[in-house]
C-alpha cells in the first residue's frame, strides 16, 4: 500500500512484525510500565484483541511511504469523556519531529474527530525525554503518584498529565508553525 508524505492510519495486520519489534527495543522496552520483552504469542493475542475492543484505538505515523511510530488511546471513562493515550517513535533512525508529528496527528483525531474532553498520561520520573516532551505539546502536570511503580530494583515516581480540547486548538496553531513552516 503506497502511503503520502505523512499519513496517520488505523493499526492492521501488516503492521505486527513491525510494532513487535518497535515494542522490543530496550529503550522503549525500559520507559513502559511492563519492560518484559514480550514473546510473539503475547504480542499476536494483544494485537488481535484491539478490533473487538471498542475502549482502544492504535494508530500508525507513516511519513515518507515508511512507517515510524504508533500511538494508541484507550476511554478509561466513557460517561465523562476521557482517556490515555501512549506512543512512541520505534525507527531510531526517524527524522527529526517525528514524535511532535505522530502527536499532532492523534491529537487531532481525538479532539477533532471523535471529539474527546480530556486526554491523559502517565509518564515514569526518569522517563525525561517523555517528562519534557508532553509539554512541549500542551499537556499540563496534574500530580504526581509518588514510588508507585517498582522499576530497575526502585520504586519510580509516576507523573500524571492532561490536555483538554480547548488547550488543544490553542496549542495546535503552534505545532503547526513548527511542523509544516
Amino acid at each position: 500500500m503506497k502511503h503520502h508524505l505523512s499519513d496517520f492510519i488505523d493499526m492492521a495486520y501488516e503492521h505486527t512484525e513491525i510494532v513487535y519489534k518497535w515494542r522490543n527495543q530496550p529503550h522503549i522496552r525500559e520507559v513502559m510500565y511492563n519492560s518484559n520483552l514480550l514473546d510473539w504469542k503475547e504480542h499476536l493475542q494483544w494485537f488481535d484483541s484491539i478490533p473487538n475492543d471498542n475502549s482502544k484505538i492504535v494508530k500508525i505515523l507513516y511519513y515518507n511511504n515508511k512507517p515510524y511510530g504508533i500511538a494508541n488511546f484507550k476511554f478509561t471513562n466513557l460517561q465523562s469523556n476521557i482517556g490515555e493515550w501512549g506512543f512512541y517513535i520505534g525507527e531510531k533512525d526517524a527524522p527529526k519531529g517525528m514524535g511532535k508529528l505522530l502527536a499532532y496527528k492523534m491529537l487531532c483525531y481525538l479532539f477533532e474527530e471523535l471529539k474527546i474532553r480530556k486526554v491523559c498520561a502517565e509518564v515514569l520520573d526518569y522517563n525525561q525525554i517523555s517528562l519534557n516532551f508532553h509539554g512541549k505539546v500542551g499537556f499540563k502536570q496534574e500530580g504526581i503518584l509518588r514510588k508507585h511503580i517498582f522499576k530497575n530494583n526502585n520504586y519510580c515516581d509516576v507523573y500524571l498529565f492532561s490536555i483538554f480540547a480547548d488547550e488543544w486548538i490553542q496549542k495546535k496553531r503552534e505545532l503547526e508553525k513548527e511542523l509544516f513552516n
